[in-house]
């Protein structure tokens, strides 16, 4: 009997000191958040302003991903594949890595086909887009982009009445220009040189 008393009493001081332990770690956590929450507003009040410095020191530069091309009618990654997934007979919708598809369909149709295919779709009839329009309004003249279309450039013609330089080679980062020059970096190189293309894993 003595024994299950101590075993008792022994559980209640535990239970009471794993209680402490959870209420101490409780006020820690509360505590953190707190400090992490003033430490966010506190960078994002410090990036706000080397922001608006930069912006104002002409040092902007913008990366524009797929996205800026639906409004000019082109197709999303999963459509510009999804023709050459079927006669693969892939399910391109249960897909998250399309470098990964496309290299599926280079080997099985060919680099060359898959190319040409994908070129077709890379030219539509217009390329205004009004959200380019009110990007091109903020102060930058570098920008970054994976997409190898013609949209950002033709949009900057309109825009600025100038042809913007493309830089998709190592050779094209010697040109001089000059500082207000408008300048397109192609990450995955240009439509008009396929062999350019960062388009597979390989």
């Amino acid at each position: 009997m003595r024994k299950i008393i101590q075993v008792i009493n022994t559980l209640k001081s535990k239970k009471l000191e794993y209680l402490k332990k959870y209420i101490y770690l409780c006020k820690q956590t509360t505590d953190n958040l707190k400090l992490s929450s003033m430490d966010y507003l506190e960078r994002k009040k410090i990036f706000v302003n080397e922001f608006v410095n930069e912006i104002q020191s002409s040092n902007l530069s913008l990366f524009l991903g797929a996205g800026m091309s639906f409004e000019s009618g082109l197709p999303s990654w999963k459509n510009l594949l999804g023709d050459l997934a079927n006669k693969i007979n892939i399910k391109i919708d249960d897909a998250h890595d399309y470098y990964q598809i496309a290299q599926y369909c280079e080997n099985k149709l060919g680099s060359a086909y898959v190319k040409n295919s994908i070129t077709r779709l890379l030219n539509p009839k217009k390329y205004s887009s009004n959200i380019l329009k009110s990007i091109l309004g903020l102060p930058a003249n570098n920008f970054w982009t994976t997409n190898f279309d013609r949209v950002l450039e033709k949009n900057i013609e309109k825009e600025f009445k100038t042809h913007p330089d493309i830089i998709y080679r190592d050779v094209d980062l010697i040109k001089t220009r000059e500082k207000s020059a408008k300048v397109i970096f192609k990450m995955n190189g240009h439509i008009d040189d396929q062999t350019s293309w960062i388009l597979t894993k390989s």
